[in-house]
Formats: structure tokens, sequence, C-alpha cells
């Protein structure tokens, strides 16, 4: 599974808009170019051992994003 492009968010993939917290479930294995770009809600991001390639600027301009986790 590879997330892409979630700044326009289609129906297969959805936010509340209330989160700060984003955990990368074990299923993905790429998140793509720009993916969360210009989400400012994001404060915490855990990306597990099963993504084998972030994609450029997957997390600018997530102005409140404070750590990434990757790995166990």
């Amino acid at each position: 599974l590879v997330i892409s492009d979630v700044y326009n968010i289609t129906a297969d993939l959805s936010l509340p808009s209330d989160y700060d917290s984003l955990l990368v479930s074990s299923n993905v294995t790429e998140i793509g170019y720009k993916s969360f770009f210009g989400h400012r809600n994001i404060e915490q991001v855990n990306i597990g051992d099963s993504v084998k390639r972030i994609g450029d600027q997957s997390f600018s301009y997530c102005s409140n994003l404070q750590v990434i986790h990757v790995g166990k």
C-alpha cells in the first residue's frame, strides 16, 4: 500500500479534523511525494518498519510536527 497526495484526500483515506498524531500501519510500504504536505495538525508521526521509501516533501509545511519515530 502506498500513501500519496493526502493533501487532496479521497474516499479511500480520511483523517479526522482534530487529529494530531499519525500512525503509518504495517501494510504501508511507501509514503509518496507531498503525501501530508501542509497538514498543520500533525504533531507526531510513527512510521513502521514496512515503509521502505518516503517521498520528497512528504511532511513539508507540517508546521506543528515535532517528532517522527521510524522503525521499532
